[in-house]
This record gives C-alpha cells, sequence and structure tokens, in this order.
C-alpha cells in the first residue's frame, strides 16, 4: 500500500512549529483523544541543539541484548533497502525488544552516517545510542532511552512493521514530529490542515499571556477567558 504523503511545503510548515503546540493543534479535530499519539518522559531528546525533526517513519524492530544471539546481516540490509525506497525526509523508528533496554544500543555514528546517507534525518527508539560527539557533526535527531557504550549483539529483526515505541503505535509511514520536548506522531488524514490550527493556537496563548501579565488581570476576568476550556 502507497501511504500518502504531504506537500515538502506543508511539511516544512509543520516543521517551523514546535512540537507541544502540534500536539495541541491537534487536539483540536478530535481525530484521537488526547492522552493518546505522544511518547512519554522516557524517550527523551539528545540533540536539543537540532531544533524539530519532521518526517516519514521507516520501522524495525531491535535486541542486542538477548544473550548467545547469532548475528543476523540480511535483516540488517533490508532495513537500508527498506529506507532507501521510503518517503523523504524518513525517521528511523526502532522499537526495542530486549531484555534490557536501557542497555540494547541500537545506532552508532556508523550506523547513522550510512542512514543519513540514504535519507533519514533521525531516530526514535525506546532502546539507547552511542557515539554521540560521532554523530554530532551529521545534524541527525536523536531520541532514545539515553546512552550506553556497547552495541552488544546488535540485530535488526524485522523491517517495515508495525512498531510500538514508548505506548505509541507506529506504523511505516507515519508521520513523525518532534523536538526538545518530546514525540509526537502527526495524523495524516489531518496533516494538511494542522499547520493553520497551530497559529491559531498561537493566537491564543499570546492574548492570553498579554491578558496575565497586563495591568487589567483579575481572577474573575480570568475566569472568563478560559472556563469550559482546556489550558496549560
Amino acid at each position: 500500500m502507497t501511504r500518502r504523503t504531504l506537500d515538502p511545503a506543508l511539511l516544512a510548515e509543520l516543521a517551523s512549529v514546535d512540537t507541544p503546540t502540534i500536539c495541541n493543534a491537534i487536539e483540536a479535530f478530535k481525530h484521537r483523544d488526547d492522552s493518546e499519539g505522544f511518547m512519554g518522559a522516557r524517550v527523551r531528546c539528545l540533540t536539543p541543539e537540532l531544533g524539530v525533526m519532521a518526517g516519514y517513519a521507516v520501522t524495525a524492530t531491535c535486541d542486542s541484548m538477548t544473550p548467545g544471539q547469532p548475528r543476523r546481516r540480511e535483516p540488517f540490509m533490508a532495513l537500508w533497502e527498506t529506507l532507501a525506497a521510503a518517503p523523504k525526509p524518513a525517521v528511523l523508528v526502532f522499537q526495542d525488544v530486549s531484555p534490557a533496554a536501557t542497555h540494547s544500543v541500537h545506532l552508532g555514528d556508523v550506523m547513522a552516517t550510512i542512514g543519513a546517507r540514504l535519507g533519514a534525518v533521525g531516530l526514535v527508539t525506546d532502546g539507547a545510542v552511542r557515539d554521540i560527539e560521532g554523530i554530532r557533526p551529521l545534524r541527525f535527531h536523536l531520541f532514545a532511552l539515553g546512552v550506553a557504550p556497547s552495541h552488544g549483539t546488535f540485530n535488526v529483526l524485522d523491517v517495515g512493521v508495525p512498531v510500538v515505541v514508548d505506548g505509541v503505535r507506529i506504523a511505516p509511514g507515519d508521520l513523525v514530529h518532534a523536538d526538545s520536548n518530546g514525540v509526537t506522531t502527526v495524523p495524516i488524514e489531518i496533516a494538511d490542515r494542522v499547520y493553520a490550527q497551530c497559529r491559531k493556537v498561537h493566537e491564543h496563548e499570546r492574548s492570553l499571556r498579554e491578558y496575565v501579565i497586563g495591568r487589567d488581570f483579575s481572577l474573575e476576568g480570568l475566569r472568563e477567558r478560559v472556563l469550559g476550556k482546556a489550558s496549560h
């Protein structure tokens, strides 16, 4: 099945907005429950200096911590072939299926170099990464549990399958948006309308902040503005 992609100009608009605002905008469409679609504090941004990452998921399951497993090279090569054929920009999304996710390293500087060459702009995983200083010059976004020094017995297992990372189901081709605040998915069915909604979110928040710091602020006035509206 061919998955829908956005016009590059629309994707660039989404990439110009921070991820919390994207999340707020998505809520307006009632496409999913407000508690769904975003990852929590376990998957951390390790490259905050790079700003926003937006791209289409290339998925795989990975394991580097099961003792005694042989190294399987065919799925590893299948990952790169799948990435080469995927819509761009691509985001690698790896689900850890090992017995020790905090030790299970799924990407270092060599894999990041290959990934970047084939059109990936970053990685999202509920495992670990390594070689941070070697990856930094590539401007390759990293979202992971953290860092660990050894790749263990690294294996890609299944490529191009739906995965679950920190409770979020991601299928191949899903649109991923992330920044220093964390990771969310953007439902492709509403993605072309999300940027316009982001502008409404910004205007609402700007107006509310200006009222709160202004001379006319009162609790009664605040009540009138926010009653019946979710606000954080």
